[in-house]
């Protein structure tokens, strides 16, 4: 399957105005924040991003979506429509926020994108499947999947903030959806020259195939530095 045909199979547009005003107007989104929204597919948030104040980049890889979309706001000064891959665009190097309606199928290199940028935005808010909401948040929304949440807690908070009803877009998807958050850290918990030697120790720890974190890292901590690692308060 290529990448085009992968696109619009993972493509669900929402549907209601209002559930999108609502949204937005619930978000940290303010008045001349810089807001890139990825694949703005008919414009529903475009709008609503519009009507908050916002300045909007929106970058869309549908050569028909990206024509209908200059029409659409070709009068529209606070709004600029780009034909491209995102995951191949550059990000602005100063302030600036996300909120999109993702394709479902890109949503890991998108997180990836966003999270390992040089200068990553202050907030985004991301329409993904619920499963990989979870994978990402880690818990409380799952205990099962903490490496990943692990790898980008010190420097992002996660947190799911609205889950949609499959009725609320079209075509109806076959899985839940839900509006993942990713908000920066004003002080990370890592250092950044440090993260390479975090991301390290975390994949090690769980890669180790043991029943417990204590046995995965039996050959790094004593027994008395594990039980006053426990002890500090879990990221979150």
């Amino acid at each position: 399957m290529d990448s085009r045909r992968m696109l619009k199979w993972s493509q669900n547009f929402l549907k209601d105005s209002n559930l999108v005003r609502k949204l937005v107007d619930k978000s940290s989104i303010e008045f001349e924040d810089i807001l890139y929204e990825i694949g703005p597919g008919k414009g529903i948030i475009t709008e609503a991003l519009v009507e908050q104040g916002a300045q909007v980049i929106g970058i869309e890889k549908d050569k028909k979506l990206y024509e209908n979309l200059c029409r659409k706001f070709a009068k529209n000064s606070k709004i600029e429509i780009k034909f491209g891959d995102f995951l191949k665009y550059s990000l602005s190097q100063g302030k600036y926020k996300v909120f999109s309606n993702i394709p479902f199928g890109f949503t890991a290199d998108i997180i990836a994108k966003l999270t390992s940028a040089n200068n990553p935005p202050q907030d985004a808010y991301l329409i993904v499947q619920k499963e990989a909401a979870k994978k990402f948040a880690g818990f409380p929304y799952s205990k099962k999947t903490q490496m990943y949440a692990l790898l980008l807690k010190p420097w992002f908070e996660l947190s799911v903030s609205y889950h949609f009803k499959r009725t609320d877009f079209y075509p109806v998807p076959h899985v839940d959806a839900v509006l993942l958050q990713i908000k920066k850290r004003e002080s990370p918990l890592v250092k950044r020259e440090q993260s390479q030697l975090y991301r390290d120790f975390v994949v090690y720890g769980f890669n180790q195939w043991k029943p417990s974190v204590k046995e995965s890292l039996n050959k790094i901590f004593t027994h008395n530095q594990f039980n006053k690692l426990v002890r500090f308060p879990q990221i979150g």
